[in-house]
This record gives C-alpha cells, sequence and structure tokens, in this order.
C-alpha cells in the first residue's frame, strides 16, 4: 500500500464524515432528532464495538469469565439497539419518550461496563504479577481510582439523561446551543489533526495494512481530546452565548425573570461534565497513549524483538541510576525488554558519606530475586565480577568472583529504571509508583513527577475554566461589541497556553512549589473568568486597557 492511496483512502471518508457530523449535529439540535437516528447510531457503534471485541477474544487464549462478560454485554447492546427503532412510535411530547431515550442509555451504559469491568480486574491481576517480577511498587489505589472513575462515567450517562430531560424548556435550548457548534468542532478538529498528522507520518505506514493505521489513530484519541477539548469548549461556549446575544434571545430571557448566572448554569454544568471526561481520559489513557504511538511506530523488527525470548535483544543501552540515600550509582550498559531478565554490562559505584570511593562492583550479568514472603528479602546476584575496593591508604584492592549475592539494597529494576522516566507519558499508577519509592530521594528529582502528579487534576478543570471565560465574553448588547469578545476569548486562550508552558516547566526544576505549577494557569485564568462574569452579571461592560492604565497614571 502506497503512501499516496492512504492519503487518497483517508482524505475523503473523512471528508464526508465531517460534513455528515455538521449536518447531523445541526439537524439533531435544531429541528430534533423525532426518528431516534442519533441514538440508533449510537447503540449501533456501542454493538458493532462490542461484537468485534467479542469476536477476537473467542480465538485468543483468556480467561473464559471475561468471554462470558462480553456475550452478556452484547446481548444488553443488542436490547438497547433494538428499543432504539421504537422511538419512531413516540413524538418529542409523548412522556413514554423520555423514558425509553433513559433505558436504552442504561442498556448501553451497562453493555459497556459489563464489557470492561471484568477485563480491568484481570489486567489488573496480571499488572500486579509483572510489577512484582520487576520490583514495582504496587499501586492499588491508583488502579482502584481508575476503576472507579471509568465506572461512574459510563453510568453517568443515563443519570445525565435523566437530569436533562427534568430541565426547563430554556435550559434545554442552551444545551441544545451549546452542542451543536462542540460536535461541528470536535468532529472538525479531530478530521484535521488526522490529515496533518497522516502527512507527518505517513511514511510509517507504506507497507502496513489499512487496520494498522487505524488502530494508530484510535490509540491516540484520549490525548488528543485532551489537547483540543479547552479549545472545543470555549469555542462552543463562546458561539452559544454569541447566538443567544445576536438574536436577542438572552434580552428576552433575562425579561421573563432570570438573571445571567441562571441563565448560564446550563453551560457551567457542562463544562464541568467534561472536565470529568477529561479527568477519566488524562488518568491513565491519555498519557499512556503517547507510549503506544511510539510502539506502534516502531519497526516491525523492533516489535518483534520486544516479544522475542532471546536475553541478547535490549530495549535500552547505557542507562544511568543515582541512589541517593544509599551513596550507590548504577551504570547499566544493557536493560532488557523483560525487567525480570538479567542486566547486562553492569557497573555498580558506592561512595563514603564525604563522596570518597569506597567500593565498585562491575558484573557481566546482574539479576534481581524477589522475596517470596515477608520473613525473606529480596537479593542481587552479580555474574563475573570485578571488585574494586578502596582501603583508607586509598588504593584499590582488585579481585574477581564468578558470583556474588548482595542483600540489604533497595534498589529494583523497576526503580533502576524509573529514574530516566519522562513524566509526561505517566497515568496515576505510574507517577505514584515513582514518588513513594523515592520518597527519600532528593526534592529535585521528585519534583517533575509530582508537577504532573497535580496536573493530572488541574488539566482536566480547564474546560470549566474555559466555559467560566467564554460565557462573559460572549455576552453583547450590540454589534460592535461581538468582534471584542472573539478577541479576548484568543489572547485569553493564548495566555493560558503560554503560562501553562511556562509553570510546568518552573515545577519541574523545583523553582515553584508543584501544586502552584500545576495549578496556578486555573487560578489565574479562572480569576479572570469570575471578574468578567461579576461584570456581566451587573450589567457593566468591563473596562478598556486604556482606561485601566489611565487611572493607574
Amino acid at each position: 500500500m502506497s503512501l499516496s492511496s492512504i492519503k487518497d483512502g483517508l482524505q475523503k471518508p473523512i471528508s464526508g464524515i465531517q460534513r455528515f457530523v455538521g449536518r447531523l449535529s445541526e439537524g439533531v439540535m435544531r429541528r430534533g432528532d423525532r426518528g431516534g437516528l442519533g441514538l440508533q447510531i449510537l447503540s449501533g457503534a456501542v454493538l458493532l464495538g462490542l461484537l468485534i471485541l467479542t469476536l477476537r477474544s473467542g480465538g485468543e487464549s483468556g480467561p473464559q469469565i471475561s468471554k462470558l462478560w462480553l456475550f452478556l454485554s452484547v446481548g444488553i447492546a443488542a436490547i438497547g439497539f433494538a428499543a432504539s427503532f421504537l422511538l419512531r412510535k413516540f413524538t418529542r411530547r409523548t412522556a413514554e419518550r423520555p423514558k425509553l431515550v433513559v433505558g436504552i442509555f442504561w442498556c448501553l451504559s451497562l453493555a459497556s461496563l459489563t464489557a470492561w469491568l471484568p477485563s480491568s480486574v484481570v489486567e489488573a491481576q496480571l499488572a500486579a504479577e509483572s510489577f512484582r517480577a520487576s520490583g514495582q511498587p504496587p499501586t492499588t489505589g491508583a488502579y482502584t481510582a481508575q476503576r472507579l472513575l471509568v465506572t461512574g462515567l459510563l453510568l453517568s450517562v443515563p443519570f445525565v439523561s435523566i437530569i436533562y430531560f427534568r430541565l426547563s424548556l430554556m435550559d434545554r435550548y442552551v444545551i441544545h446551543s451549546f452542542l451543536s457548534p462542540f460536535t461541528f468542532c470536535l468532529g472538525s478538529l479531530i478530521s484535521i489533526f488526522i490529515v496533518w498528522d497522516l502527512t507527518d507520518n505517513g511514511s510509517h505506514f507504506a507497507d502496513k495494512p489499512f487496520s494498522l493505521v487505524v488502530g494508530f489513530y484510535l490509540v491516540q484519541m484520549p490525548s488528543l481530546i485532551m489537547f483540543i477539548m479547552p479549545i472545543v469548549v470555549l469555542l462552543a461556549s463562546l458561539s452559544a452565548v454569541s447566538r443567544l446575544s445576536k438574536f436577542n434571545e438572552l434580552i428576552s430571557m433575562i425579561g421573563a425573570g432570570r438573571s445571567i448566572l441562571r441563565l448560564l448554569m446550563p453551560l457551567f454544568g457542562m463544562g464541568l461534565y467534561f472536565s470529568f471526561i477529561c479527568l477519566v481520559l488524562k488518568f491513565e489513557w491519555a498519557p499512556n497513549s503517547e507510549g503506544y504511538k511510539e510502539a506502534l511506530l516502531s519497526d516491525s523488527t523492533a516489535a518483534a524483538r520486544k516479544n522475542s525470548a532471546n536475553t541478547d535483544v535490549w530495549a535500552e543501552q547505557r542507562w544511568m541510576h543515582v541512589n541517593q540515600s544509599a551513596k550507590r550509582s548504577w551504570f547499566v550498559g544493557n536493560i532488557p525488554y523483560d525487567l525480570s531478565r538479567d542486566m547486562a554490562k553492569v557497573t555498580i559505584w558506592e561512595v563514603t558519606d564525604d563522596y570518597q570511593p569506597k567500593i565498585l562492583w562491575k558484573a557481566e550479568r546482574a539479576r534481581w530475586t524477589p522475596a517470596k514472603d515477608d520473613d525473606q528479602e529480596s537479593v542481587w546476584t552479580l555474574d563475573q565480577v570485578t571488585i574494586y575496593e578502596w582501603k583508607p591508604d586509598r588504593i584499590p584492592r582488585i579481585r574477581k568472583e564468578d558470583q556474588i549475592v548482595m542483600h540489604g539494597w533497595d534498589e529494583t529494576p523497576w526503580k533502576v529504571l524509573s529514574s530516566a522516566q519522562n513524566p509526561t507519558y505517566l497515568g496515576m499508577s505510574g507517577l505514584s509508583a515513582f514518588l513513594r519509592a523515592n520518597a527519600g530521594q532528593d526534592a529535585a528529582l521528585r519534583a517533575p513527577f509530582s508537577t504532573h502528579w497535580w496536573y493530572l487534576f488541574a488539566n482536566p478543570a480547564s474546560c470549566f475554566i474555559m466555559v467560566l471565560v467564554a460565557a462573559p465574553l460572549g455576552i453583547v448588547y450590540s454589534r460592535k461589541g461581538a468582534m471584542s469578545g472573539v478577541t479576548g476569548a484568543i489572547i485569553i486562550f493564548a495566555l493560558m497556553y503560554l503560562l501553562d508552558g511556562t509553570l510546568l516547566s518552573m515545577g519541574q526544576i523545583n523553582s515553584l512549589p508543584s501544586f502552584l505549577a500545576a495549578w496556578g494557569t486555573n487560578i489565574v485564568i479562572g480569576t479572570i473568568g469570575l471578574i468578567l462574569l461579576w461584570y456581566r452579571s451587573q450589567n457593566r461592560d468591563v473596562k478598556s486597557w486604556r482606561t485601566w492604565f489611565a487611572r493607574a497614571t
């Protein structure tokens, strides 16, 4: 398959999907989905995805209990898909229609949860065994929190639909005004990214099957959604409020007795809900997707090596780890893909309290044996070792041993490797494991990981902050001020990304507390949004920069 054929094959479907999403969202949001086409497409997509997972699991070896849950999830999704065709019999004013819609969402949510939760538990158990073999600290709390978040997200869909049907007609209209540009912007930006990224990475897919190309971009969806979600929410909020102001609908709503804050409550609720969605993605999936992307882009021979049982195939070479508390430094020539295997060309240097040479081990192979129970301790075994030991006269004594066993060392293969990990690509489990394993290390070593730990919670909150900023900027009472809101939103968004990168960099070099480095941008932009919202709630225009400058001088 040539590069040009891949581009031609993807660009046309992407353009068609973009036009279809725009027309569908406009039709659903403005004229109403009387026939239930949107739910039919959604339920059909869920059913198709579960069928594909079930068929793929049929030919793989794995726990039978997970396969049984997959079959059950397909049955539940089929019920929801069949029920979606009954919507044509009910008009929007029929009282039974909301109950049927909520029931369909319950079927889809329970089907997704039934398929995901058992497999997630099995994967967590397998991961725990792998962590024990490599010495990675257990992160049971992080895995439990992730399962609770994903479960809450899946079950939140029917609950949100219940809340929606209990809202007033005016609140639903505001939500419709938001969701239409939101759907269009989200689909458009995803399509633009795929076309742009295909141009950049198309050479990697010249001889790859089309299914691999599709999988490559599906894997990137969590990180991509996290990247574009703030700007999508900003544009959708600004478009919704500007439209209400342009056609004097906002003035009519205020004349009906509602305040600005009450009118914007549906948008604030949407901002909180999308922040929750981003939190679920950011917790594990979005950071790890970049690592999966690199794995999919790697050469097929490298992929074969990763799965090979040959111990002479290495993941990394020339790795360094410093254990400051034990005054011990590791220089590892070759690190295997499977950390339970032997390391090769290992040099370990231990110094005294005044940083003078004490002893050096130079081994051909080094392996770590975890303790089997609490009464035993983990040990390191060094093979073909040359030992350099410094006496008080500062002259090293050299001897060789075929094998020695070292007791009392707190390093593990994972700990040796973790010191060079990129915290940007680690989720909650990886960051928590590193911070726990390096609790006694220098603050400068822990700063990047601690900053990104807080950033896991701060980054999703930016969706709500964008609504807080865009909503007051979109409120205009004259055509003259229409572009000022757009200009202000662009400036504030650029300021957000500038502050975000600057503060994170300062937190990673330990020149700013981790909490402030992660949350500082939200605090600054959120304060600006609250000030703008206060002015609009008091029916006052925000003073221009010239006015503030003249008053200051």
